[in-house]
């Protein structure tokens, strides 16, 4: 049986790119679940990549079947390793990041979200565990931004000079109007077989969307795939203009 392992990455825009040439985060993604089976042998690709450089800067956050989780900042000649075991920069024993390294310049991109992600995890932390229900259901859908808590819905304030009840979503809130996906990615317990991991994904705005769970090892035995999440992503499309007009 082959062990499993998981991969997330966004762009980072403060950390000095500076390379046309090199690995792009698809092909680096692509080599990570065809070669990695632990965080161990991907940091060694990490390395390899050092070398020939990385067309791009990135966070790279990755899952082993050991239940091994870490967040990489990675530069075009560098990276930076925070481990979720014994991360104390967010104080909380996990690791939140945005569009920014933390370990980069002064740009942090996306640091009103960042801190609104923060302030959400803290919150829920006092009553009970981080899990896959509040991550789908509250953070990857959250429009609370700096101008207002929209929060309980339906919303009848006043955003930015706009008209009564309109959500300003764009680089403000968690849920942005680029946001077009998001994914949860659940690993197992000790003891548990690595192929129950699960990839919880929303096609579409997550405000909007559903979630489907998926299995690394899933097959149909007609040799067809389940398409049921085409015509929901084509709705999701046509709501759009409803969300953001």
């Amino acid at each position: 049986m082959r062990p499993v392992f998981a991969i997330i990455n966004a762009n980072s825009y403060n950390l000095g790119d500076s390379s046309t040439k090199g690995i792009d985060d698809g092909l680096l993604i692509r080599r990570a679940l065809e070669r990695s089976r632990t965080l161990n042998d991907f940091e060694q690709l990490l390395d390899e990549t050092n070398l020939e450089g990385r067309k791009d800067t990135w966070n790279f956050g990755a899952l082993d079947a050991a239940g091994n989780v870490a967040m990489y900042e990675c530069a075009n000649f560098s990276y930076v390793k925070f481990n979720a075991h014994d991360s104390t920069h967010e104080n909380i024993g996990l690791v939140v990041r945005a569009t920014f390294s933390v370990s980069g310049g002064s740009n942090h991109d996306g640091e009103p979200r960042y801190k609104r992600a923060l302030l959400l995890i803290a919150k829920r932390l006092e009553e009970q565990r981080i899990d896959v229900n509040f991550i789908l259901k509250t953070l990857a859908r959250d429009l609370a931004s700096p101008l207002d808590d929209p929060y309980p819905l339906p919303y009848n304030g006043v955003q930015n000079g706009r008209p009564a009840g309109f959500i300003l979503a764009e680089d403000i809130t968690i849920n942005r109007t680029v946001s077009r996906s998001c994914a949860v990615i659940r690993g197992v317990l000790p003891g548990e077989d690595p192929r129950l991991s699960t990839i919880y994904a929303m096609l579409g705005p997550p405000v909007l969307s559903v979630a489907y769970p998926l299995w690394w090892n899933l097959r149909k035995s007609s040799g067809s795939y389940d398409n049921a999440q085409v015509p929901m992503y084509v709705q999701i499309l046509r709501r759009l203009p409803l969300l953001y007009p």
